[in-house]
């Protein structure tokens, strides 16, 4: 899985902004998604988040892309430039360490691997939200309120045990040092086994040792694979 020395990070002052590309825009073509692809590496960055275009219900954009007035890359497309991409920034020094996300040696956000791997989280003003044991829940959203010291959650949920299984495994499977396979079974049943084999035998998942975690192929449909899973 992937591991880098601490003593390889890269610190150059100016890669501390953190831009992010999104794939399958309108009208994109190969070229035009190489170019913003080579001018973010060239920029000197650390980090680097490529997320898919997600088409929104009751949105303009959706509305115009069903009309056939605004035309999307094909999937094809899109699936052969994500894995492009990949390779191309593993080329440029970017490991990545979740599906949507890339980094120089030492650059991952601390701040997401923390939702990443379910650890607690305190948020502090209008709206945040914080994790604390098994629980989940949002400050108010209104100013006032807050500001008068009612801090009273707006929202409040904890997950079942159920729902903490599959949310530990979905999450660690995003990232891409993946799951212990015991730990797959444990939290998803003795099926996780055939899944595993599949994913293999298909090329959407790599295993070293005891560990499974997506290829870039996989990554590409991982939420329907996960799906199997649950």
């Amino acid at each position: 899985m992937p591991s880098c020395s601490r003593s390889a990070a890269f610190t150059d002052p100016s890669a501390r902004a953190t831009p992010y590309l999104i794939l399958g825009l309108p009208n994109q073509s190969v070229d035009s998604f190489r170019a913003s692809l080579d001018e973010a590496i060239g920029s000197g960055v650390g980090h680097l988040s490529v997320y898919m275009l997600d088409l929104d219900e009751d949105t303009a954009l959706k509305r115009r892309v069903e009309s056939g007035v605004v035309a999307l890359p094909s999937e094809d497309q899109i699936a052969a430039l994500y894995v492009e991409m990949v390779d191309a920034l593993h080329r440029a020094g970017f490991a990545q360490y979740e599906i949507s996300n890339f980094a120089r040696c030492g650059e991952e956000s601390q701040h997401n691997l923390r939702y990443w791997r379910r650890q607690h989280y305190h948020g502090f003003g209008v709206g945040a939200h914080s994790f604390i044991g098994e629980r989940r829940f949002a400050n108010t959203r209104d100013l006032h309120r807050y500001i008068a010291g009612d801090f009273a959650p707006e929202f409040s949920e904890e997950l079942t045990e159920v729902e903490r299984r599959h949310e530990s495994a979905l999450l660690q499977l995003r990232q891409s040092t993946g799951i212990n396979c015991d730990d797959l079974l444990l939290l998803c049943g003795e099926e996780a086994a055939l899944w595993i084999e599949n994913g293999m035998s298909n090329g959407w998942l790599r295993r070293e040792g005891m560990r499974v975690a997506f290829t870039p192929a996989g990554f590409l449909v991982s939420s329907e694979l996960i799906s199997q899973l649950f």
